[in-house]
């Protein structure tokens, strides 16, 4: 029984590792600007509404800001 849950951990693991280094290093999309984080995984919109207490508006707004065309020129 512990082997299997040692098991289950270790596959889980690696798997999300595989996961984190190809979206940040070999996806198509990874040229495009932005957070890190945002990038790795779809956790950052947790964190933002958890941790943070932000809306997940206000933060795209400010990122859009940051790094792409401003809402004025679309």
């Amino acid at each position: 029984m512990e082997i299997s849950i040692a098991l289950l951990v270790s596959t889980v693991a690696l798997i999300s590792g595989f996961r984190l280094i190809y979206n940040v290093i070999f996806h198509l999309l990874r040229e495009f600007p932005g957070p890190v984080f945002a990038r790795a995984t779809t956790w950052w919109r947790t964190y933002i509404d958890m941790v943070k207490k932000e809306s997940i508006t206000d933060i795209l707004v400010r990122l859009h800001k940051r790094y792409g065309q401003s809402l004025d020129e679309a």
